[in-house]
C-alpha cells in the first residue's frame, strides 16, 4: 500500500505550473532521456503531474503513464492538454492490477521517485519487471542515504531511503540484470544533513516555487550543475540514486 500522498501532491502542485524549467525535473530528465530508445514505447509509473510524460510527447516518444494519485493525474492531464498532447493513455491505475492488464507489454519502464511511497517495494519491483517485454529495461531512481530520512520524506509519503546495495539486491533479486547504478544530486547532501540532523526540519525548497529574480539565477545555476557537472561525471555519494537494469531473465 502507499501512504498518505497529500504532502506530495503539496508539493508537486506548487511546483508544477514551472516544473520544465524547475532545475532538479530539467536535469533528471535529461540524465533519464540519454537512456531511453526514442523508437520503442515507454511506460510513465507514477508519472504523478505528468513531467515526465510531457517531456516525452515532445520528443515523439510513444508513452504510456499511470499513477495512483487522482489530484496529481488531473494536474498533469491538464497541463498536458494545455500544451496540445493527448490524454487517452494517461490512467489512474494501481500497480498491481496494471501489470496484469499490461504483462509483457513495454519496451522501456521509466519509474522515478515512486518505490520509495511503496509499503512493498519488493512486490512492486516484480511487477514492473512482469510489465517488461524480455530484452526490456527499467530505468528508476530512489531517495538515497538511509541516515538523513527526515521530515521531508514524511511529509511526502516515504517509507524509506534507500542504501546503494539494498537497492541493488531488491531490484536483482526480482529477475532484473542491473547495468548501472550510481548516485546523484551530492550538492544536496550538505543542506539536506544540517537540516535533519542539526534542526530536524525538511530543507527549505521555496525557490524551486517563486519567481523572484535571486531565485530564478538561483535555479539556473544549479540547472547548469546538475546537466555540465553531476550528469556527467557519478559523483561517490548522493541524495538520489539511478538504476539502469534489463529483463533477461525469469525472478527466482
Amino acid at each position: 500500500m502507499k501512504r498518505n500522498q497529500s504532502g506530495l501532491y503539496r508539493h508537486w502542485k506548487k511546483i508544477a505550473a514551472q516544473q520544465q524549467n524547475d532545475f532538479r525535473a530539467t536535469s533528471l530528465r535529461s540524465l533519464i532521456f540519454s537512456y531511453i530508445d526514442i523508437k520503442k514505447n515507454v511506460l510513465d509509473l507514477g508519472c504523478g503531474t505528468c513531467d515526465m510524460t510531457l517531456f516525452l510527447f515532445k520528443q515523439k516518444v510513444d508513452v504510456t503513464s499511470i499513477d495512483s494519485s487522482t489530484e496529481m493525474l488531473a494536474t498533469g492531464k491538464k497541463i498536458l492538454r494545455r500544451n496540445g498532447y493527448p490524454t487517452n493513455k494517461v490512467y489512474k491505475q494501481g500497480l498491481e492490477s496494471f501489470s496484469k492488464k499490461y504483462f509483457f507489454h513495454f519496451d522501456q519502464v521509466v519509474c522515478l521517485d515512486v518505490i520509495e511511497h511503496i509499503e512493498n517495494d519488493i512486490a512492486a519491483i516484480k511487477y514492473i519487471y512482469k510489465l517488461i517485454k524480455p530484452g526490456g529495461k527499467l530505468l528508476l531512481t530512489v531517495p538515497a542515504l538511509s541516515y538523513l530520512y527526515g521530515p521531508k520524506d514524511k511529509d511526502v509519503g516515504h517509507y524509506r531511503r534507500y542504501e546503494r546495495q539494498e537497492l541493488y539486491k531488491k531490484i536483482s533479486d526480482a529477475g532484473f540484470k542491473i547495468t548501472k547504478v550510481r548516485y546523484w544530486n551530492l550538492l544536496g547532501i550538505l543542506p539536506t544533513f544540517i537540516a535533519v540532523k542539526l534542526f530536524r526540519k525538511r530543507v527549505s525548497e521555496n525557490f524551486r516555487y517563486t519567481t523572484s529574480l535571486v531565485k530564478i539565477v538561483l535555479q539556473k545555476l544549479l540547472k547548469m550543475w546538475f546537466l555540465l557537472v553531476e550528469n556527467k561525471i557519478e559523483p561517490p555519494i548522493g541524495l538520489t540514486l539511478f538504476v539502469v537494469a534489463k529483463k533477461e531473465r525469469k525472478p527466482a
